[in-house]
């Protein structure tokens, strides 16, 4: 719950620095910014983390943005990290029915998205097509996938991982059932998933056998357990007690901003992250 006032104390500390030192405030963060391999001050080594990639988009868009901005604008750049429990694992399944796309999940959503929103559009942007063409379903423990429980920051990074895997499946299956032998485009049409090759276009659903259609679909499941087993680090303390560490996420925001000189209201204008 923290987190927000702390990183706008720690960026804005970053801020002074870089003035102080006469630096650019985004160039003074990739001298110093995180990258794989690196060692944190509490021993962890850092896996696939891109900060760096994030700063340097942004670097590129505040020049733009600074260059066409009038008087009374400013523009602005953070930097935002977290560490992501993964947890035991989770699954994902992600089912072809008659009725559309279904992605079915045990976890509950608790107000941020991460359920309702992220992970549909995981499926979608590994498959192509608008996020609204992924219905989520709930199941109770006997008929919904595992997963560990909504803690720790965990829903994305675990289950999104499990889920984009599962939508990899499920477009590998309907390029390997598709007739013909050319590129195969996801697409939605009249709210139906289409699967086109060679210039043809069907409903997808043409592509479930009998048995599967009287089953209620195909189901498309892939678990994130031994990704969490191998991304995770450990380091020691000086008590020598073992301390565990998932992935970590980096965002960056740029903002412009409106400054009204007589009365001090501020307005956003333009937004972005990366």
């Amino acid at each position: 719950p923290l987190a927000p006032q702390c990183t706008f104390a720690s960026e804005s500390h970053l801020d002074s620095l870089a003035r102080d030192r006469g630096e650019d405030p985004v160039a003074f963060r990739l001298r110093h910014v995180w990258r794989p391999g690196d060692r944190t001050a509490l021993g962890q080594v850092v896996g696939p983390f891109a900060a760096e990639a994030g700063l340097r988009r942004a670097q590129e868009t505040a020049r733009a943005w600074k260059a066409s901005a009038p008087p009374g604008h400013g523009v602005g750049v953070a930097l935002g990290f977290w560490s992501t429990g993964t947890g035991a694992g989770g699954e994902a399944r992600l089912t072809l029915s008659p009725q559309g796309l279904v992605l079915l999940q045990g976890e509950r959503e608790i107000g941020n998205g991460s359920i309702w929103q992220g992970l549909p559009g995981v499926a979608a942007t590994t498959l192509g097509i608008p996020p609204e063409a992924v219905e989520v379903r709930y199941g109770d423990t006997g008929h919904a996938p595992f997963d560990s429980g909504v803690w720790g920051s965990r829903t994305t990074a675990a289950l999104g991982y499990a889920v984009a895997k599962a939508a990899e499946g499920l477009r590998g299956e309907l390029t390997r059932r598709a007739p013909g032998t050319g590129p195969v485009g996801l697409g939605v049409r009249g709210g139906t998933l289409t699967v086109t090759r060679e210039g043809r276009t069907s409903p997808a659903t043409d592509l479930l056998t009998p048995e599967e259609r009287a089953g209620g679909g195909s189901p498309w499941r892939e678990s994130t357990t031994g990704r969490t087993k191998a991304r995770w680090r450990r380091a020691s303390s000086s008590e020598g007690e073992m301390f565990p560490y998932s992935d970590l996420i980096a965002s960056v925001h740029v903002a412009e901003v409106s400054v009204d000189r007589e009365t001090g209201a501020v307005r956003v204008v333009r937004y972005a992250a990366f």
